[in-house]
């Protein structure tokens, strides 16, 4: 706490010290630290309120300073050479970005993976076509457009003064504002990293490492080996004599972190620079007035590598990003980073279909990463003022040995930090833990009586002629129930060996409601309609999909859930099989089903080289040597499948739910039975008791043992249980 005689600390150490409050306060209260996400949140917002506003005025006002004959000299050359350092930047982005390992994490059924992703409407991002819906919808991109078109119209404007001073306190005002936030920032950071550190778990704090190292790298290898020797190679300029001219804004960005306090520093050591080369005349001088400043609302590099965000947090939720994604993604990133990262981060997590709340990951990150971007930005900003003036003013030169060698170490460079990275970070990747979860699920009532009946028979009391199974069941006190334990989630062995799973646990609580107990008889798909005439059970409960050819040979009871079309397809194949087109592409095509239905001729009708071939189980698919392509299974299965075999994964190809109904199966001439059954799954449905199995069994809610974050309160001091 400062005295009135003593000075402020400066923001960068008192930012510093609210962080670090921040997380020591979370690890000391652990989760309850979670409401203080509501202030980050809030802290948020108000960063983000002043952008699109400042955007606006400073875009309009430094393109309109520009004379029209200037402007078009000066903007043409200028355009060029930003676009060859973007592109020097997102090169370096991409390959950087190989080195987060891929680990896609397998997880329990989730509704995303049915979600169609919207197409992205380029038209209304880039073209402002109503520029107050641009500014809703926050399209950077199209703002943009809109303050340069504006700017340019008033270069030919003979009385722009009066708008320009407007303008001049317009972004005057906003700086203001900004600058009140700004001040906030220790205690926004303060509630956001208590937050964080009192729910997250070491293992995730841990992941970042990865983010950090290679945007650390990225860095250091752009400001002060790419771009000064890019600079060196097509200009006069000597690499130290670059480096020398950005020395203290280098320093003080890094301190302050903040660009725009250092750009008065950046005039002047560039007009020094000039004229120790003897190259100080009328063109120079105001070509260096006017770029530093047109150039920064633009996005700048150390802004692009902010976009190494986007793969590392792919790889840290546990999905794959194919390098066909990255062009797109990157190209709309940079678009969006006039915004800058407030704007776009958020934008491109909901564009790629990534978490949303990362973001306050990507906040919290920034106390380190965001000063090392600022280092980035002035040495581009030197790059990019000092190329740009040597072309305007005609004394660019290409030396294309140097230029030669520049690439070599730059590539040099890249691959080797890219190769040393990824070979640090796969060998500490995690060990996948979910297997034993899915392995360790049991049903509610883990006592619960029940008993197998190995090798399969025929009920020992037989139906008389004209009575209902009803009868039989309450007589003896046994419901005879047929189960294929190779129907995970629905039926399966965990790992004590117990049979379980949601049909099971619906069984056992069938019996229970008839006040019987259930006795299980094992059924193979190709022999279920034969047992079932043999009277081997009363009904079948295993996750059994409707189908025409079952529902001809047996009664099938009321749906009670819907399975979804999907294809269990290698990890690395997944992108080949993501769409119907994609699949009709394929010269040839071998289909695994485990028996016929509507999924096997929907995909034969809409794939005509497709081949379908009867696999014995779906555990053969995955532990046997075949020539098959792909698994036809459910998407709520094949989740489940994937977490046991992490090298597959599910595949929704159609752009549209194509459902089959779950049932239950019995022997046909038993109406009273029958319908016995349909009322109790319809009261099951009312009751919400298969909507709480389907959240345990089939979206893994409550599966994973999540004890509370580890804090001193709890865990050291006892204060709380």
């Amino acid at each position: 706490m400062t005295t009135r005689n003593d000075p402020q600390r400066p923001l960068g150490t008192r930012i510093l010290i609210g962080l670090l409050l921040g997380i020591a306060t979370g690890i000391f209260f652990g989760e309850l630290c979670r409401p203080l996400k509501v202030v980050g949140d809030v802290f948020v917002g108000l960063l983000q309120m002043t952008v699109l506003p400042f955007i606006i005025v400073t875009l309009i006002a430094n393109v309109a300073r520009l004379s029209i004959e200037k402007g078009k000299t000066l903007l043409g050359r200028a355009v060029i050479v930003w676009l060859g350092l973007l592109l020097v930047g997102a090169s370096i982005l991409v390959f950087m970005s190989l080195a987060f390992p891929e680990r896609r994490a397998p997880a329990f059924f989730s509704t995303s993976l049915l979600a169609i992703p919207p197409e992205q409407n380029l038209l209304a991002l880039f073209v402002p076509i109503n520029i107050f819906e641009s500014l809703v919808n926050n399209a950077v991109p199209g703002v943009v457009l809109f303050c340069v078109c504006v700017g340019a119209a008033l270069m030919g404007i003979s009385e722009k003064g009066q708008v320009l001073r407007g303008l001049r306190a317009a972004e005057e005002a906003i700086t203001r504002v900004n600058g009140f936030v700004v001040q906030l920032t220790p205690y926004g950071l303060f509630a956001i990293g208590a937050a964080a550190a009192g729910t997250m778990t070491v293992d995730e704090f841990g992941r970042l490492r990865g983010y950090f190292l290679i945007f650390g790298l990225s860095t250091l290898i752009l400001a002060f080996a790419i771009l000064p020797m890019i600079v060196s190679a097509l200009t006069p300029f000597r690499y130290r004599d670059l480096m020398r001219a950005s020395r203290d804004a280098l320093f003080i960005a890094f301190a302050t972190g903040k660009i725009l306090v250092v750009l008065p520093i950046l005039i002047q050591n560039t007009h020094r620079l000039f004229a120790e080369q003897a190259m100080q005349d009328d063109a120079i001088e105001p070509s260096v007035d006017v770029l530093y400043p047109l150039a920064y609302p633009f996005p700048h590099l150390g802004k692009v590598i902010a976009l190494l965000f986007l793969p590392f947090t792919a790889a840290f939720v546990g999905r794959s990003m194919d390098l066909a994604d990255y062009p797109g993604l990157f190209g709309l990133g940079i678009a969006s980073l006039f915004g800058g990262p407030l704007v776009a981060i958020p934008f491109l997590l909901e564009t790629a279909r990534l978490p949303s709340d990362m973001f306050q990951l990507f906040l919290l990150s920034g106390v380190f990463t965001s000063r090392l971007g600022d280092v980035v930005g002035v040495m581009n900003l030197l790059a990019f003022t000092v190329i740009t003036t040597c072309a305007a003013a005609g004394c660019l030169r290409l030396r294309w040995a140097r230029l030669g060698r520049v690439v070599a170490a730059g590539v040099l460079l890249v691959g080797a930090g890219s190769v040393a990275s990824g070979i640090y970070l796969e060998s500490g990747k995690d060990d996948y833990q979910r297997k034993k979860v899915i392995e360790g699920m049991h049903l509610e009532d883990g006592n619960v009586e029940s008993k197998i009946i190995e090798p399969a028979a025929p009920n020992p009391v037989p139906l008389a002629p004209g009575r209902s199974r009803i009868d039989r069941i309450r007589e003896r006190g046994i419901l005879r129930v047929g189960f294929n334990d190779d129907n995970l989630p629905y039926a399966f062995r965990n790992a004590r060996g117990d049979l379980v799973g949601m049909s099971i646990e619906m069984a056992h609580q069938l019996a229970s409601d008839l006040g019987a107990v259930p006795e299980f008889v094992p059924f193979q798909r190709d022999t279920l309609a034969q047992q079932l005439e043999d009277d081997h059970f009363d009904i079948a409960m295993s996750g059994l999909i409707g189908t025409l050819e079952r529902a001809e040979r047996m009664r099938l009871s009321r749906p009670y859930l819907d399975a979804t079309f999907s294809l269990i397809v290698l990890d690395h194949r997944a992108h080949e099989f993501d769409s119907v087109a994609k699949l009709a592409r394929l010269e040839s095509l071998r289909v695994g089903i485990l028996t016929e239905s509507q999924f096997a001729r929907a995909l034969r009708r809409r794939v005509p080289q497709a081949e379908t071939v009867l696999v014995p189980s779906t555990k053969w698919f995955f532990e046997h040597p075949h020539d098959l392509d792909a698994l036809i299974l459910s998407a709520e299965a094949g989740a489940a499948w994937t977490i046991l075999y992490p090298d597959f994964q599910v595949v929704v190809p159609t752009r549209r739910k194509l459902a089959m109904p779950l049932v239950f199966a019995m022997p046909r001439g038993d109406p009273a039975f029958g319908d016995l059954v349909d009322f109790w799954v319809a009261s099951q449905e009312r009751s919400g008791q298969v909507s709480d199995l389907y959240d345990y069994w089939i979206l893994g809610k409550g599966a994973e043992a999540r004890p509370p974050r580890w804090s001193v309160v709890r865990d050291v001091l006892g204060w709380i249980e």
